[in-house]
């Protein structure tokens, strides 16, 4: 599982503080009872324990410990209760606002403090050793579980909402006119939609916009393809959400496969995609313009939420290079210097207003060079700049993961940054995304860099504190590259911390340093 995996990269005191509360308090417990008829022995675990968690691993692993320690008891005849918590409301993390809405759309539903002592009390008189207490909206859950670690778990419960049993099937499309049919597909995609990207079913989605500014990712693009395919019985490609990139693009695309008479070609398909590395709708001409560079293999879907988070006079403008979700099918680039280029030659249109950088790991490297390019051009540079989880590229260790094998590659990104959700991608999907992720694993291990200047303006570093890719020591490097002596920010979590528990807090950080460039510049 992801999670046991991930312990490796844990580090090691955060491990051991989280072993000493669950597992040695438990163990230590055990040992000095063993010989004492006790009449209750009650651990508290997590429902992490049951599908585990990649973020969290250390917590994961002391639960697991737990469930297997009261299985232990059971099978010696001792008494031993171990309950597999879901959240409560109240109290303990979830608690807290945004925890709480975060766990109504996954479909795990608050347990009230009374009414979990009850369930407990229940358990105990049965002398059960595991049981979960969790509520669950299983309409919610459903798609969620279907994408963990264990969905065999979850095997035998099956939900269909009435919304999606109401739908019309394959066999319903026969006597409609082509725009009744494409308005039942339209229907039908933001049915789905709203379920695999945890929206409520009466969300509104605009027909135009692209699904990555939804926030969709690879696994939930796949999961989209999926679930269509069994509603409409027809073969959809994995790859259909990227070449036909909106909600009106889709049921077009669908309505040709149902129609015999009207196919679209591959030809057709391709002249959809942007060729563009910046897609800038609707930009506010008075506010101010954040561009954002994604990590290795990410795209314009890894800032989706950053657009509601932040003020209204803020525009996010991600990258979106080639190789990666609206242009996938077209080749990635592994030279820096070119990419380099073109991304000025394309930024020169919206730099006359006031604009920054963004930039996480990969995105770190690029932005910075980008910007170096600017200032060597003497054309305006971004303010802020922000460098996320990312060490100078002489200073980067290379591990030669470019060089693996798909499945070694696979595992390894998978491992080191979650980035690649084992067993979660279907072979296509695999095969259209892997040559991306190389690429950006040589560019990032193979960088050459041409301009060696200094950059002259600020620059602010974000790292995560258990980040072992770019630790917080390695910080002290950008100290050369700049004539302005950086500002790091530490955030909690590993390398991948801007999406994980530390993601609402860099967002602010973000929004605060825009907000203080703004107010310079009205000064």
């Amino acid at each position: 599982m992801n999670w046991v995996a991930k312990t490796i990269d844990v580090d090691r005191q955060k491990l051991l503080d989280s072993m000493a509360i669950k597992v040695s308090a438990a163990w230590n417990l055990h040992q000095l009872t063993i010989k004492d008829d006790v009449d209750l022995f009650v651990l508290f675990s997590s429902v992490s324990a049951l599908w585990g968690s990649v973020n969290l691993a250390h917590y994961t692993a002391s639960n697991y410990f737990l469930d297997a320690l009261a299985q232990l008891r059971h099978q010696q005849g001792r008494k031993a209760v171990c309950i597999d918590w879901g959240p409560w409301s109240d109290v303990g993390m979830s608690a807290k606002e945004e925890e709480t809405k975060l766990l109504e759309m996954l479909g795990l539903n608050l347990i009230a403090p009374d009414q979990a002592l009850a369930f407990m009390e229940r358990l105990i008189v049965n002398n059960q050793p595991q049981a979960v207490v969790a509520s669950f909206n299983w309409k919610r859950f459903q798609s969620f579980a279907n994408f963990s670690l264990s969905p065999s778990m979850f095997e035998k419960i099956t939900v269909e909402s009435a919304l999606v049993s109401s739908l019309p099937n394959l066999a319903n499309f026969s006597n409609l006119t082509k725009e009744q049919a494409r308005e039942e597909l339209l229907k039908i995609i933001k049915t789905h939609l709203s379920s695999v990207l945890h929206h409520a079913s009466d969300k509104q989605f605009d027909d135009n916009t692209r699904f990555n500014f939804m926030g969709m990712d690879s696994l939930t693009a796949m999961a989209l393809c999926a679930r269509l395919e069994t509603h409409l019985g027809i073969d959809i490609s994995a790859m259909a959400v990227y070449n036909y990139p909106t909600i009106g693009k889709l049921a077009d695309y669908l309505y040709s496969l149902m129609d015999c008479g009207s196919e679209t070609t591959e030809g057709e398909a391709e002249q959809i995609l942007s060729s563009r590395f910046f897609n800038v709708p609707n930009v506010n001409d008075k506010g101010f313009r954040l561009f954002c560079f994604p990590y290795a293999g990410g795209g314009a879907s890894v800032f989706a939420e950053w657009r509601s988070m932040m003020n209204a006079e803020v525009d996010i403008i991600p990258l979106e290079l080639p190789g990666r979700e609206n242009r996938i099918s077209e080749p990635s680039m592994t030279q820096m210097p070119d990419i380099v280029d073109a991304i000025v030659e394309e930024l020169k249109p919206y730099i006359g207003k006031p604009f920054g950088f963004f930039g996480h790991s990969l995105g770190g490297l690029l932005c910075f060079e980008v910007a170096r390019k600017l200032q060597s051009l003497g054309l305006p540079l971004p303010e802020p700049i922000v460098i996320s989880g990312s060490v100078p590229s002489q200073y980067r260790k290379s591990e030669g993961l470019h060089r693996l094998p798909d499945n070694e590659l696979l595992e390894a990104l998978s491992n080191r940054f979650g980035i690649v959700p084992r067993g979660g991608w279907s072979e296509d999907l695999q095969k259209a995304l892997i040559p991306t992720l190389r690429a950006d694993m040589q560019l990032s291990e193979s960088v050459e860099i041409l301009d060696h200047s200094p950059l002259n303006e600020r620059i602010h570093l974000f790292v995560g504190r258990d980040d072992e890719w770019a630790p917080p020591e390695s910080m002290k490097h950008w100290r050369e590259m700049t004539t302005k002596l950086p500002v790091i920010e530490l955030f909690e979590g590993d390398h991948m911390f801007i999406r994980g528990e530390a993601k609402n807090d860099v967002i602010q950080c973000v929004k605060q340093l825009i907000s203080e460039r703004r107010e310079e510049t009205h000064i």
